[in-house]
């Protein structure tokens, strides 16, 4: 009798042992600030020349990621999913908006519905304006976004809608996340990349930092252990429309001097670009922002203009940019887009010859980026800020 008792208390207890340890393994294994179910976040980045559809489907870690904090996040690929203009331009004409933006709200909730998705549990929406909808006033903003918020709530029924400006740092800071995400930086716990995006409106920088100390402009964002101090600066009117504008409107006689003509000068173009740019950054220094990374020797990854301006070029370093450009810019206008209207738009083609010398300009005379640094690069493919934005959403929400 004794020896069947002991039978049966060494069975109990390794019964015990094995949930134990099943037990400890799910809490090695587990993210504390993520649900393990699978959701969607829709996010529409309303810009300042349109409007662009996102969704993204949110699953729980890989077993490969060494942080386990940090979501799957894979992007529903949406066709034709951007409109025009931006929301912002509909300010005095708030009738049409609805018009304006249904057509990204039928392709988001037809492939909830072909997904057979339940939208009301499982996605978040989010319409969020960037530059554009900063030069508004906040009575024009909240009345769009009011307006947006109606329309969404009417064509479907979602866990929640947020319509809202994000503020410039933001943007930078959600740069920031989707480049080191796209990169696996965060999941893995690499060193992080510092970000550069061009907008249409404004444009950003964003960097991980142990030693900065500008609070207004740094974020403190924890996956987990893994902890970063971001700091993440935005000049509003710097981005390649707005920029483009106060150039043209200030410097009259010269307007074209910049655009496709067998007499394209660089560096003349260039001398007014700095002009100006000198004009609009005089309580500003942007150099300040990147001294940092560049003195680390820290990769720095362009987005949006960046990437589009570059491949059209096909430029891989800074110091191509001079010669690629003229290459191309000394052309007559007819032969400049006869010879490239199959790669862009034409309203897109007559702007690169301007736009790619004005990048030229702010990443060397105002970021003080040397042309020959080696680790400075576009991304492989367009990353929006929207995959970071994605990436926080998920995570914070469920850290709350």
């Amino acid at each position: 009798m004794a020896k069947k008792n002991v039978y049966y208390i060494s069975i109990t207890f390794l019964l015990f042992l094995l949930v134990a340890a099943l037990i400890f393994y799910k809490l090695a294994h587990s993210n504390n600030n993520l649900n393990t179910k699978t959701r969607y976040i829709t996010i529409i980045d309303a810009g300042s020349s349109g409007s662009r559809l996102f969704i993204y489907k949110i699953s729980p870690p890989s077993r490969e990621f060494k942080n386990q904090n940090i979501p799957i996040i894979t992007e529903i690929k949406i066709p034709d999913n951007k409109v025009e203009p931006g929301i912002s331009k509909f300010a005095n004409n708030i009738t049409d908006l609805e018009q304006y933006i249904n057509p990204l709200l039928n392709k988001a909730n037809s492939f909830f519905k072909k997904a057979k998705i339940r939208t009301k549990s499982k996605v978040d929406f989010y319409i969020l304006g960037t530059a554009g909808m900063r030069l508004l006033h906040n009575p024009e903003q909240n009345n769009i976004y009011q307006n947006l918020n109606n329309i969404v709530s009417k064509s479907n029924k979602f866990n929640q809608i947020i319509t809202k400006t994000i503020p410039g740092d933001y943007e930078g800071l959600f740069d920031w996340l989707s480049v080191n995400y796209y990169e696996k930086n965060l999941q893995f716990n690499k060193p992080t990349a510092a970000t550069l995006d061009m907008g249409g409106a404004s444009t950003q920088v964003a960097f991980a930092t142990h030693t900065y100390t500008d609070l207004d402009n740094t974020f403190e964002i924890e996956f987990g252990n893994a902890r970063y101090t971001i700091v993440s600066k935005s000049f509003l009117g710097l981005g390649l429309d707005e920029f483009r504008k106060t150039f043209t409107g200030n410097i009259r006689n010269n307007e074209n001097i910049c655009n496709p003509n067998p007499n394209f000068d660089f560096k003349l173009c260039k001398k007014d670009i700095k002009k100006e740019l000198n004009n609009s950054l005089k309580k500003d220094n942007p150099s300040a922002y990147l001294s940092y990374p560049i003195e680390s020797n820290m990769k720095l990854i362009g987005i949006s203009g960046y990437y589009y301006k570059f491949k059209f070029f096909t430029i891989d370093k800074i110091s191509e940019i001079p010669k690629k450009i003229s290459n191309k810019c000394m052309s007559n206008l007819d032969d400049f887009i006869d010879n490239n209207k199959n790669k862009d738009q034409v309203k897109y083609l007559l702007s690169h010859c301007f736009d790619t010398a004005y990048i030229d300009t702010l990443l060397v005379h105002k970021y003080k980026i040397p042309k020959l640094y080696k680790n400075f690069e576009v991304a492989s493919q367009d990353v929006s800020w929207t995959l970071g934005a994605a990436l926080l959403f998920a995570t914070q929400t469920d850290s709350n």
